[in-house]
C-alpha cells in the first residue's frame, strides 16, 4: 500500500517541478527585456544630450537655420476698390466719357461730369459725397448728378479722400530693473537705520546712565540749543552782509538751439486736410474752365465741414465769396475738422440751405442748436428744411434742392461777345 502511494506522489512532484522551472524562466526573460529597454532609453538620452549645448540650448537644425523669405503683407484699401468699381460700372454701360481725371497737388483723382441739357445754363454744381461713399452713390448723389443737368446745371461729383485712421497713442515702458533696484536700496537703508539706532541708544545710556537726553521738538531742536542761542546772535545772523558779486551771472542758454532751416514733417491729419482743400479747389477750377462762374457746392454728411471751410477760406482771401452757394444734406461734424460746423457757418455771408432727411444722424437738439445759432447771428440767407420721413428721400430731396436753387442761386448766361 505504501508502495502505491509513493508511485502516485512521483508524477505530482514532477509536475510541480516543471511548473516552477517555467516560472523561473519567464522571470528571467522579462528581466532581460527590461534591461534591453533601459539600455535603449539611455542611448537615446545620450544622443539628445550630445545635440544640446553646454548652456542647455538646443542646437538649431539645418532646416530651421535656413532663411525663410518674409511673407508679403497686403494692406486692404477698400476706398480705392470702391472708386475703381465706379469706373468699371461706367465702362460697362458705355459711359466712359463722364469720367474725368483731375490733379490736386501730387495726386490725381477722378470726377464724374455731366453738362447741362436744356440749353439754358444756370451754373456749375460741385457734389461732395459722404465719407465711405463714392461719386455714383445710389441715394442722393446719383439723382442729383443725373437729374439737375435737365434744368441747366453742369454737375461734377468728385472723389473724396479716405480719412486716415487715428494715431496709436504712445505707451509708457515699464522698467522692472530700476524699480527693483530702488526697492532694494530702500530695504538696505531701512535695515541700516534699524541696526544703527539700537547701538546709538545703547552707547548713550551706557556712557552716563544718570544723564537723560534733552527732549527734542518737532523741528529737531533741543532745549539746550535754544538756551545757547541769544536774540543778539539771531539778529546778527539775519543781518549778515551778502557777498559782493563781481559780475552778473550769465543768461541760461536754451538746450535745443532753434534752427531756421529745420522743417517738421506734417502729420497724416494735416495732409488729409490739405488734400481735401486741394481736391475741392481742383473741382472748382474744372467748372470755371468750362465757363461756369456761378458755383454751387452740395456737400453730404461729413463733407459739409470741408465745404464750409473752403467757402470760408475763399471769403477770407478775396474779402467776399460772391458766386458761391452752399447746400448741406444731413450735415454732421468731422473728427479732423478743427473748427465746429456752426462756427464756420456763422461767418459765411452766402446763401445756405441746410437740408435734413430721414437719413440724418444728428439729434433734434443739435439741429435746433444750429438753426438757433444762425438766427442769433441774423443770418438771413440761411435756411433749414426738415423733410418728412414718410416720403422717398432721394426724389423729394432732389426736388427741394432744385426748387431752392431756382429761387436763390439761379444764374444767367453771359454772352462771350
Amino acid at each position: 500500500m505504501s508502495a502505491m502511494n509513493n508511485i502516485n506522489r512521483k508524477p505530482t512532484c514532477l509536475v510541480l517541478a516543471a511548473l516552477f522551472a517555467l516560472l523561473i524562466a519567464g522571470t528571467c526573460v522579462s528581466q532581460q527585456s527590461y534591461a534591453a529597454e533601459a539600455a535603449a532609453s539611455d542611448t537615446t538620452t545620450d544622443a539628445t544630450n550630445n545635440d544640446s549645448t553646454s548652456d542647455g540650448e538646443t542646437l538649431p537644425k539645418e532646416d530651421e537655420t535656413a532663411a525663410t523669405p518674409a511673407s508679403m503683407r497686403v494692406i486692404p484699401y477698400p476706398d480705392a476698390n470702391r472708386h475703381r468699381s465706379v469706373l468699371s460700372y461706367l465702362s460697362l454701360y458705355q459711359r466712359d466719357n463722364e469720367a474725368v481725371m483731375l490733379v490736386a497737388g501730387e495726386r490725381s483723382f477722378y470726377g464724374l461730369y455731366l453738362p447741362e441739357r436744356n440749353g439754358k445754363a444756370q451754373g456749375g454744381i460741385l457734389i461732395l459725397h459722404d465719407i465711405d461713399q463714392h461719386g455714383q452713390w445710389p441715394t442722393l448723389i446719383t439723382p442729383l448728378r443725373e437729374q439737375l443737368p435737365d434744368y441747366g446745371w453742369n454737375t461734377l461729383a468728385i472723389e473724396m479722400p479716405m480719412t486716415p485712421n487715428p494715431a496709436i497713442p504712445s505707451r509708457s515702458e515699464y522698467s522692472a530693473t530700476s524699480s527693483e533696484t530702488t526697492a532694494v536700496v530702500e530695504d538696505e537703508n531701512s535695515d541700516a537705520g534699524a541696526s544703527e539706532s539700537p547701538a546709538t541708544s545703547a552707547t548713550d545710556t551706557t556712557a552716563n546712565p544718570q544723564i537723560k537726553p534733552d527732549p527734542i521738538d518737532s523741528a529737531g531742536i533741543s532745549k539746550s540749543d535754544e538756551l545757547d542761542t541769544t536774540p543778539q546772535d539771531l539778529a546778527a545772523e539775519n543781518n549778515a552782509p551778502l557777498p559782493r558779486l563781481e559780475r552778473l551771472p550769465a543768461l541760461p542758454q536754451s538746450a535745443t538751439p532753434v534752427e531756421d532751416d529745420v522743417t517738421t514733417e506734417p502729420s497724416a491729419d494735416d495732409r488729409y486736410r490739405q488734400q481735401v482743400r486741394e481736391q475741392i479747389q481742383a473741382g472748382i477750377n474744372f467748372l470755371n474752365q468750362r465757363g461756369q462762374l456761378n458755383i454751387v457746392v452740395i456737400a453730404s454728411g461729413e463733407s459739409a465741414p470741408w465745404a464750409a471751410d473752403y467757402v470760408q477760406q475763399q471769403q477770407r482771401d478775396s474779402n467776399n465769396a460772391k458766386g458761391i452757394t452752399l447746400i448741406m444734406v444731413d450735415a454732421r461734424e468731422h473728427r479732423l475738422s478743427r473748427i465746429q460746423l456752426n462756427q464756420r457757418l456763422e461767418g459765411l455771408d452766402i446763401p445756405m440751405l441746410d437740408l435734413v432727411t430721414a437719413d440724418n444722424r444728428e439729434t433734434p437738439f443739435q439741429l435746433q442748436q444750429r438753426a438757433g445759432a444762425m438766427a442769433h447771428k441774423h443770418m438771413r440767407k440761411y435756411q433749414q428744411i426738415i423733410l418728412p420721413t414718410s416720403a422717398n428721400n432721394s426724389d423729394l430731396a432732389t426736388r427741394r434742392i432744385r426748387g431752392w436753387l431756382k429761387t436763390h442761386a439761379a444764374g444767367t448766361e453771359i454772352s462771350s461777345r
